[in-house]
């Protein structure tokens, strides 16, 4: 019986060192934490919330005075889906609470890392990271002056436009009648909305090609101008 005893002690110690290795060998042999996975904030951290934040289908934007706007693709010149103010209550979290005719508790969007970027968990969507602007879309390359038969026309970057038509006489010299209003792209089209109700609007093919962006209207072509807008 003491040699049965005797052996046993020799022996389990001599098992639980060989399980202890194989249990390490383990460990060992595991993946390292994938660098998506959302790790907490440090409080004591400090970090800037940026303006532009985008998961590649909606967009947000949050603006210095604290007003949000939340937009359905990722073209900021479209009327945004939700709009409201903004505010940080702590480190880990911003809330956002949406213009409405009846009051609404605001919305808590989380604030978290991934790996070493901060991302943005809003409502539902797919969270968002920071991005230095808004996408580049083609409302950007329409906006500024544009020349041709229908006349002079200015696009700015507030969705407004002012176009000096040229009116052909047939005696005289031709003449300019202005109009204003807002503008818009649908599609592959530049549709001009003039604000007085006794205009009809004006729709304009957008092309691309070898020859540059250029505007079609049925009057004509339209390029973009290099001289001041209103002269020559």
């Amino acid at each position: 019986m003491r040699l049965v005893v005797a052996t046993l002690l020799i022996v389990l110690p001599m098992i639980i060192m060989v399980m202890g290795c194989a249990s390490g060998d383990k460990k060992q042999g595991q993946a390292p934490v994938a660098a998506s996975t959302p790790l907490p904030l440090d409080p004591t951290e400090s970090y800037e919330i940026a303006e532009w934040w985008t998961n590649g289908k909606q967009l947000l934007q949050l603006t210095e005075i604290g007003v949000y706007r939340l937009y359905a693709g990722i073209n900021h010149y479209h009327m945004p889906m939700e709009r409201g103010q903004w505010f940080k209550r702590n480190y880990a979290a911003l809330w956002i609470e949406p213009y409405a005719e009846l009051p609404r508790e605001p919305a808590r969007v989380s604030i978290r890392k991934v790996g070493g970027e901060l991302q943005l968990d809003v409502r539902n969507l797919q969270p968002m990271s920071a991005i230095d602007g808004p996408p580049d879309v083609i409302e950007d390359h329409l906006i500024g002056g544009w020349t041709g038969d229908i006349g002079s026309l200015l696009l700015d970057a507030n969705l407004r436009y002012i176009l000096h038509r040229r009116e052909v006489r047939t005696s005289g010299p031709a003449s300019l009648a202005s109009e204003e209003g807002g503008w818009k792209v649908q599609d592959d089209f530049l549709i001009l909305e003039p604000d007085s109700r006794g205009i009809a609007s004006t729709v304009v093919r957008v092309h691309l090609d070898e020859d540059g962006l250029f505007l079609e209207s049925p009057q004509g072509r339209l390029v973009p101008r290099i001289v001041p807008f209103g002269e020559g």
